[in-house]
């Protein structure tokens, strides 16, 4: 019994130790599961942290390599520093290199502009003493004087020339009528001529400047009368004296202007034109022209019977200036007459013929046209009928010797196309005396000749085209043609001047309170 127990409890200890050890297996299993399952949880955190110390390796490369960039660009850097800081150096350098120079410059530019002040100083200065030589020199000084009768001189004594036929710019004539002697009031060139008629051959006469003999002349001997004419030209100063002085005894003759008259006669008949020895007189040339001024010249045939053809001729042609011959005007009635003729905007210059009907020159032009009557005119008393050739030909000398541009223009009372008649030769020979030439071409007169002038120096520009002729048809207050010419339209190379302008003021009607106005009319009315 004892021994079936014993042996029971040592199978009951076995299975008791069987089943502890199975339990502690399973326990070992559990746990060595776990523990596998933490080694492998284990090693994926070591793959994860391989992966993530990979990935940091990489970004400690990159990082490594960009700091080794940025290190290297720094350097880079730092040399673009030092060579910009070089050159820098450098421009500072010539900065002020340049500085030295501007103020050197700024100090040579104040001296410069020092320099130009007082050269424009004297440019001034010399530009006013030039102006002034030249309004000097452009003002005119003539006097034409003769012996009023015979009479003697001797040997040293001046000739006294009292009888001042004509004169422009001398104030002091009465010395020259008392003593004989000219005392230049003004500086320029003068030419001086002098001719004396003297009943003695061989007798002589001088030319005295200040006292010295500057030309010494011995007249010469015809039938009646010895002549001797000197000519000199001379540079004279304010205060020179000129006379004319005997150097023998003789009597010199008065001459009349008769006898000048045959003497030039006697002359012309003789004498062969030779134009060859003449000098064109130099004049400035004209600048270019933008708009030419319209000449028109008519013979009227009296304005008094057509002044509102006149008027409205003028208007429609837009005619700048209008020169008229045989106005017909001088009486004090005439005056309402031009005014009818004188449209608005235009200015009129006339002159009547005197002592005599008919006759007349007017010339109406725009106002904006300066024009002016010349201050030193001369009268001709058969100037319209050209009667006398030696008064046209004084005429001509007297304008040809203005050194500016020379426009004629007119009627004539013989025919130009007549080329053989006395008065037409005579009258074209004047012309090329003068160096004159005429430009109308083809017949102006009804008739059917040619009796209107436009004429100008043969080398003017003025007049490059002859002259259209058109029929001007005017009307008479009857309404009837009226006039025997046509009219010459005549194209000046002349620029126009600027259009007038005028303020005009008045009353803007829009701006009126009807209301307000009638009321003031009506309380006008009542008072």
């Amino acid at each position: 019994m004892f021994a079936l127990l014993s042996l029971a409890s040592s199978q009951m200890v076995a299975n008791h130790n069987q089943h502890v050890t199975q339990t502690e297996f399973l326990a070992l299993k559990k746990q060595q599961k776990e523990t596998f399952e933490m080694l492998t949880s284990i090693q994926q955190t070591v793959k994860t942290l391989e992966a993530q110390v990979k990935a940091v390796g990489a970004k400690t490369f990159i990082l490594d390599s960009n700091e080794r960039v940025r290190t290297n660009a720094v350097g880079v850097l730092y040399n673009k520093t030092l060579e910009t800081q070089t050159v820098l150096n450098r421009l500072e350098a010539q900065t002020y290199r340049l500085n030295e120079r501007v103020d050197f410059n700024l100090n040579e530019t104040a001296t410069h502009a020092d320099t130009l002040l007082e050269v424009a100083r004297k440019e001034t200065e010399t530009r006013d003493i030039l102006d002034k030589k030249l309004a000097l020199s452009q003002e005119k000084v003539a006097v034409t004087a003769c012996v009023s009768v015979d009479g003697d001189r001797h040997s040293g004594q001046t000739i006294k020339f009292d009888e001042i036929r004509s004169h422009t710019g001398i104030l002091n004539l009465s010395a020259i009528r008392s003593s004989g002697v000219f005392t230049a009031e003004k500086p320029g060139l003068y030419h001086i001529t002098v001719v004396i008629n003297g009943r003695k051959s061989n007798a002589q006469f001088s030319i005295h400047i200040n006292g010295n003999s500057l030309s010494t002349l011995r007249m010469s001997s015809d039938e009646t009368i010895a002549t001797g004419t000197s000519v000199v030209a001379v540079e004279l100063q304010i205060g020179d004296v000129v006379a004319v002085a005997a150097d023998s005894t003789f009597q010199y003759r008065y001459t009349s202007d008769q006898d000048r008259h045959r003497s030039y006669e006697d002359t012309h008949k003789t004498f062969v034109r030779d134009a060859s020895y003449l000098r064109k007189i130099p004049r400035a040339a004209i600048s270019q022209i933008i708009d030419r001024i319209s000449l028109i010249s008519l013979n009227a045939r009296s304005v008094k019977n057509k002044s509102t053809s006149i008027c409205d001729f003028m208007l429609s042609n837009d005619v700048d200036i209008l020169a008229l011959t045989e106005t017909w005007l001088g009486t004090s009635i005439d005056k309402q007459v031009i005014s009818e003729i004188t449209p608005n905007g235009y200015s009129i210059h006339q002159i009547s013929r005197k002592e005599k009907t008919g006759g007349g020159v007017a010339v109406i032009h725009k106002s904006n046209i300066e024009i002016k009557r010349s201050k030193h005119a001369q009268t001709f008393t058969h100037f319209e009928l050209l009667e006398c050739d030696v008064e046209w030909s004084e005429f001509l000398d007297r304008l040809v010797v203005i050194p500016n541009e020379l426009l004629i223009t007119g009627d004539l009372n013989f025919h130009l196309d007549n080329v053989i008649a006395s008065d037409t030769r005579k009258f074209n020979e004047t012309l090329l005396d003068h160096g004159l030439v005429q430009h109308v071409q083809g017949p102006t007169h009804n008739k059917g000749h040619t009796l209107d002038v436009v004429i100008t120096r043969d080398n003017s520009i003025i007049v490059q085209t002859s002259p259209s002729i058109k029929d001007p048809c005017l009307f008479d207050q009857n309404g009837n043609l009226s006039g025997d010419h046509l009219a010459l339209f005549t194209s000046l190379k002349i620029s126009k001047p600027p259009k007038q302008r005028h303020t005009v003021s008045y009353r803007k009607f829009s701006d009126i309170n009807t209301t307000d106005f009638i009321q003031d009319l009506n309380t006008t009315k009542k008072h």
